[in-house]
């Protein structure tokens, strides 16, 4: 059946026994399909690719029939360019699956810090893993800073934001969504009080020793403690040591480049604290095999805040045993350059943060000028 469809007499065609398709002769290739039950649905018919067929516009409960024919003729038009509007396009992946399936396998092959991208972007964004690409958008993360910023400094955010956006933009650069929905996302400010070095006192320090050593603290936290305290390792450079990278003889640890931040070798000496815990553990652990890791420690977070709680320390990450380690090199009256080399610093002006620790240093450095003159008028 074709007739002129009208706002007025499209509502009154019945089904008559049977489902019905009635030919708008307003714009050729519109129908209304009229089921069985008395439901109506707007159609288009079209031929691409030499295949005559039907693609469906939507409830007639819902489009008029002026709203039906716009829809009709946009399709038809890009049929006629040549595009596929028919063809369904494939949905767009919530950020937790671009992660898994599309990023992390692409960044892999160039960068080393896989799983701990992927941790952190799952744990900060943990509220947008089920949101797809395309739905993200700018206010979630505004409201994500807000809400953490009460948590975590600015800077630490703004590292965190920069592993989202990387990934976003290249969601962009495959054609996954068509913008970063969180470019214009602006950094926090990084107030000079939040760059303060965090480091124990001695008093810290004691109770953290007697809280590793509480029946409640789980064993491998007091080798793991000690080493970062002594050696100033990164936390993920001591959870990646096997025991052949331990050397008990010339009290040395290597971390593979593979496991330090500058991608480089690393050998550093211990000292006889370091090596007597690393000891004790193993002997503990049941003398493992060579290569078998040092620790496996899951849920370090986790017993960190914990043994932080033990020993009444606020505001001290795990990776301030780093910072406490140089610290108390610089006020045990150690040079910098020493300091620098055993932290692994890529240049000394990142030692310098340390350098307010040791002012006797600083003045018996220009007390060799006086020195001299006494020498001369000797």
């Amino acid at each position: 059946m074709s007739i002129k469809l009208t706002q007025g007499n499209f509502q009154t065609v019945a089904p008559e026994g049977k489902s019905r398709w009635i030919n708008d002769t307003g714009l050729r290739g519109l129908c209304l399909y009229v089921a069985m039950d008395n439901r109506r649905t707007w159609y288009i018919s079209y031929t691409a690719d030499g295949r005559k067929s039907h693609h469906k516009l939507g409830s007639a409960d819902v489009l008029t029939v002026a709203e039906a024919r716009d829809l009709a003729r946009d399709f038809l038009s890009k049929i006629a360019r040549g595009e596929k509007p028919h063809e369904k396009k494939a949905a767009v992946p919530t950020l937790g699956e671009y992660l898994t399936d599309v990023y992390i396998p692409w960044y892999s092959s160039t960068h080393r810090d896989t799983k701990m991208t992927l941790g952190r972007i799952s744990f900060e964004f943990k509220s947008l893993m089920n949101t797809p690409l395309d739905r993200i958008r700018l206010t979630d993360i505004m409201t994500w800073q807000t809400k953490r910023h009460e948590e975590v400094k600015a800077k630490t955010l703004n590292v965190r934001l920069a592993l989202l956006r990387a990934a976003l933009n290249h969601a962009v650069e495959i054609g996954l969504i068509g913008q970063n929905p969180i470019e214009r996302v602006k950094r926090l400010k990084e107030n000079d009080s939040e760059a303060v070095t965090r480091f124990l006192s001695p008093d810290e320090k004691d109770r953290l020793l007697k809280a590793l050593d509480d029946p409640a603290t789980p064993a491998c936290l007091k080798p793991l403690v000690t080493l970062g305290l002594n050696s100033g390792l990164r936390k993920g450079s001591m959870l990646s040591l096997h025991w052949k990278d331990i050397n008990f003889d010339s009290k040395t640890v290597t971390v593979l480049p593979e496991h330090a931040k500058g991608g480089k070798l690393i050998d550093l000496p211990l000292n006889s604290t370091a090596i007597q815990a690393l000891a004790t553990w193993r002997l503990a652990c049941g003398n493992p095999p060579d290569n078998s890791p040092v620790f496996t420690v899951k849920n370090i977070q986790y017993m960190w805040g914990n043994l932080r709680k033990r020993a009444d320390i606020k505001d001290f990450r795990f990776h301030d045993l780093r910072h406490s380690f140089a610290s108390s090199l610089v006020q045990s009256g150690i040079d910098l350059l020493t300091v620098s080399k055993l932290c692994g610093h890529s240049n000394t002006a990142m030692t310098l943060r340390y350098s307010h620790l040791a002012p006797d240093g600083l003045r018996k450095a220009v007390a060799v000028l006086d020195d001299e003159k006494a020498l001369r008028h000797g």
